[in-house]
């Protein structure tokens, strides 16, 4: 599978993570729930529509770059929403005092963002190997350069 290929379906699985964390917190298909994350974070959901906005943004940037075929901020932007949430989970089950299992939902959204690093940092490491073994493939094929002396 080419890097393309690879860097296009992981773009596309950002992308479908974040907007369908849009659609379920906003009221598109029908009302948020009380989810104890999200309203500990928004101010009791007064301001759910801005993560809403934020979810569609990275969702968009991974399309962008997914066209691109590079990481610019979608990476950074997406590790860095999914642990806001995480923590806004966890947050919310330390005010209940520890009587919800927000928890949970907390460190799979942390958990997802750990993972999302992990792999970004494994693939820009094999990218630059693998384009510093053609380098030396192509120079292998090539030779080396060799100065031309100049007529006298």
């Amino acid at each position: 599978m080419s890097r393309a290929v690879g860097h296009r379906l992981a773009h596309a699985a950002i992308a479908l993570i974040c907007w369908t964390r849009a659609v379920a917190y906003s009221d598109l298909l029908r009302p948020p729930h009380d989810s104890p994350g999200p309203l500990f974070l928004t101010d009791e959901g007064r301001f759910l529509g801005v993560y809403v906005g934020l979810w569609v943004l990275v969702g968009a940037l991974a399309v962008v770059d997914a066209c691109r075929d590079r990481t610019t901020w979608s990476i950074p932007a997406f590790i860095g929403i999914m642990t806001v949430w995480g923590l806004s989970y966890l947050a919310a089950w330390v005010h209940a005092s520890f009587d919800t299992v927000s928890w949970m939902t907390g460190v799979l959204y942390l958990g997802m963002a750990g993972v999302t690093l992990g792999a970004h940092l494994i693939i820009t490491t094999l990218d630059e190997h693998v384009a510093a073994l053609r380098e030396s493939m192509h120079a292998r094929v090539t030779g080396p350069i060799q100065e031309v002396p100049p007529d006298e």
